[in-house]
């Protein structure tokens, strides 16, 4: 259900343009976002690949070096398509310390509208979802820019 400050009916791009154009107010804020269960066994399995794949070029290296070393008659290796085993090692730690976080922030804009009726600044992403955390009721002066010297809190009074 949308909150009253907003308009009934609007396509969420009118709505975008809505509040982009009605805030009196805006800033970015970072949200931390958790994981799903789910979310967190596709990451440890990802983690799980890049480490079978460090094993396998370890292991091919490993095989290399030694013929070299050693001496070998008609030796052929094959070394497959890879990214490489340190931006392997490099992207698997980031996967596990991610894992370990249970989180990640994402950064998103946060809008502030005057909502005249209840003489406040409610607060709404681009979306129209509100915050309603972050609302707060208006100063008389902002009252008297932005609603009026007849405000209903001045009608209230009389």
């Amino acid at each position: 259900m949308k909150h009253p400050a907003l308009p009934e009916t609007m396509t969420v791009e009118g709505l975008a343009d809505y509040i982009k154009t009605r805030a009196l107010e805006k800033y970015s804020e970072e949200q931390k976002v958790y994981y799903t269960p789910e979310e967190i066994t596709d990451l440890e399995r990802k983690i799980s690949d890049k480490n079978r794949e460090v094993l396998r070029l370890s292991s091919l290296q490993k095989t290399i070096t030694d013929a070299i070393k050693k001496g070998s008659e008609d030796f052929e290796a094959s070394i497959p398509e890879t990214i490489g085993t340190d931006a392997l090692k490099k992207g698997r730690d980031n996967l596990s310390q991610q894992v370990e976080k249970g989180y990640y922030t994402v950064e998103r804009l946060v809008y502030g509208l005057i909502y005249d009726e209840e003489e406040t600044l409610e607060f709404f992403d681009i979306e129209g979802n509100h915050i309603p955390e972050r609302s707060r009721k208006l100063s008389a002066k902002e009252i008297d820019q932005h609603i009026g010297m007849f405000a209903k809190s001045l009608q209230k009074q009389a």
